[in-house]
């Protein structure tokens, strides 16, 4: 089964960055006028820099080391896309369901968005329509991530367009495409998205390097993991 990388201690970066990487090809064009790039890759793949993780306690240290260990040769894990606007707009103030509020009159936010494919996806499709089944908004630039099951981890998602289709649905353009074929009624993550990644350098990654007073500090680059018919 795929762990998920802990966001907490010792493995909570001072520096956290997310790309989605392309694969483009310059082409050829007639004298002065600009090349014509094109997209070889089908769609790109995510990296994620953990810079600067450290830990103070022998607890730290051995906790560090284990992950090393476990994460050598290729191995997968989920790593959580984390940021403070992960779940699109936040709904509105809402009653409970059996129409009470707090003792002073305010109303409970959720924060959990619930949402599936309204429609069946297939491998490649950079399109989807996803119904949202709690009152959460999409604006684009929304992460969500599918869960491939125990063995595979998750595939995660942007929305670069959405557009409201009335009930809860909304057809959105994606990036990258998905990585494989989904039914409808496929849960969709916006709420805790991931990305199965493995380790860019499985043989130094992780390994803390430890300085004077014994603090460990490490680095971690994380390149999704790419399983057969998945390449973009």
């Amino acid at each position: 089964m795929i762990e998920t990388f802990p966001p907490e201690r010792p493995f909570l970066p001072a520096s956290l960055r997310w790309r989605l990487m392309d694969a483009v090809e310059e082409g050829a064009a007639p004298y002065g006028l600009p090349t014509i790039d094109v997209s070889v890759d089908g769609g790109g793949w995510w990296t994620a820099s953990l810079l600067r993780m450290q830990g103070g306690t022998g607890y730290h240290h051995r906790t560090l080391r284990a992950m090393a260990l476990r994460l050598r040769g290729g191995r997968a894990v989920n790593v959580p896309w984390v940021e403070l606007a992960r779940i699109g707009t936040p709904p509105p103030p809402v009653r409970f369901s059996d129409g009470a509020s707090f003792d002073d009159g305010s109303r409970f936010v959720g924060q959990a968005c619930v949402a599936e494919l309204a429609e069946p996806v297939r491998f490649r499709d950079d399109e989807a329509t996803i119904r949202i089944l709690t009152p959460h908004q999409l604006i684009g630039g929304d992460m969500f991530s599918i869960d491939r099951g125990p063995l595979m981890g998750d595939e995660l998602h942007g929305t670069d367009q959405v557009e409201a289709l009335g009930d809860g649905r909304w057809r959105v353009r994606i990036g990258p495409q998905f990585r494989r074929s989904h039914p409808a009624g496929t849960p969709v993550n916006f709420s805790d998205p991931k990305c199965a990644m493995k380790l860019q350098d499985p043989n130094g990654g992780l390994w803390p390097t430890f300085e004077r007073n014994w603090i460990a500090r490490a680095d971690a680059l994380f390149v999704e993991k790419m399983y057969p018919g998945e390449a973009p």
